[in-house]
């Protein structure tokens, strides 16, 4: 777990150590990183590194958080601009979703490349419960079929977004959000 401290000094430590980890990961998959290349490269001591994080999945999965608040943000932003405020589905958020993923695909290259679909689904699942729930406030919000299954929901979902985002990011993302998120919404699932 990682663990770090709200001062300006750990928070400039935290993604020196984060941008030095996707550079080397450009060249060489996670499990093949050492620590000792890692702070060398981020210019910090190693006990500066265990100070803030405990593995190198900790870089990943602190990373992940960070785009976790913003893409929430992003989406309940686009979700509160969209023409059909009552029901979000996946045509209302896949878009944010898809843009920032674009816009900052760093770390989702490293998980891709390096087929960490647990960090990938672990911060998925957070996401969607994150977004799903802050709609449940609204009084019977979700319908009986989803709130007594909610956890299976909640792995369909993301599932399905790991699915994409792979497929996605192996072809270089050369296509653009918006007409992937087009080409998802187009897929009628309901004919399998």
């Amino acid at each position: 777990m990682y663990h770090i401290k709200k001062d300006k000094r750990s928070v400039q430590s935290s993604q020196a150590i984060y941008n030095a980890l996707m550079i080397i990961a450009q060249d060489k998959l996670c499990k093949n990183i050492s620590i000792t290349e890692i702070v060398s490269q981020a210019q910090v001591g190693r006990a500066t590194f265990y100070r803030n994080f405990d593995c190198i999945d900790d870089v990943l999965r602190y990373k992940l958080d960070q785009n976790l608040d913003q893409m929430c943000e992003k989406i309940k932003s686009f979700y509160s601009l969209s023409k059909d405020p009552i029901s979000p589905s996946t045509s209302t958020t896949l878009k944010p979703i898809l843009q920032y993923i674009y816009d900052n695909s760093a770390v989702y290259q490293v998980l891709v490349d390096n087929e960490r679909y647990d960090l990938l689904r672990e911060n998925f699942i957070k996401l969607i419960k994150d977004f799903w729930l802050s709609l449940c406030e609204q009084p019977n919000y979700l319908p009986d079929s989803v709130t007594k299954n909610f956890e299976y929901f909640l792995e369909v979902h993301a599932s399905l977004l790991i699915a994409i985002i792979t497929k996605w990011i192996k072809e270089d993302l050369t296509i653009l959000p918006d007409d992937m998120a087009n080409i998802i919404n187009g897929i009628n699932f309901k004919t399998y």
